[in-house]
């Protein structure tokens, strides 16, 4: 009886993710025959029926296993590769963001420095019409020193 629990070990833990390719080849012919049929040989012994839906079961899933998993490998990769450009993509966007307060605290510090220029513009225009007003007086009065001279000389 142990023998028996020490097959069914086997079948159980066979490792079906690496089956050589001389038993793939070893075992077409058996696939390939009408008499390879589980129904068939259920007739014959139930056990070996088992035996051979588990065969077949294997096999096929050998061949779907050989199908998917270079895709599940390009899969894989294809999300490593996807979690590298999205780490990349956060740190852009974090230093687009730590860019776009620096450009605020920029545009303020303008915005400020342009408005004081605004102010001593006018300030200085201003005072140049006062000085351009001041020259008038200036020159208007010029005329009246003469006139003051003579009324202080009588």
């Amino acid at each position: 009886m142990a023998k028996v629990d020490q097959f069914l070990d086997q079948l159980i833990n066979y490792n079906k993710e690496d089956i050589h390719p001389d038993i793939i080849k070893a075992i077409q012919p058996y696939l390939e025959s009408s008499e390879f049929n589980p129904d068939f040989i259920r007739s014959k012994s139930v056990a070996a029926a088992g035996l051979c839906s588990w065969v077949i079961n294997i096999i096929r899933f050998y061949e779907v296993y050989c199908d998917v998993e270079p895709k599940r490998r390009a899969l894989e990769a294809a999300n490593a590769e996807l979690a590298a450009a999205q780490n990349r993509l956060e740190a852009i966007t974090s230093k687009i963001k730590s860019l776009e307060e620096q450009l605020g605290h920029l545009q303020a510090e303008f915005d400020k420095a342009t408005a004081e220029k605004m102010r001593c513009e006018k300030e200085a225009n201003s005072t140049a019409h006062t000085i351009a007003l001041a020259n008038r007086l200036v020159g208007g009065l010029s005329s009246e020193k003469v006139r003051w001279a003579e009324a202080v000389a009588q």
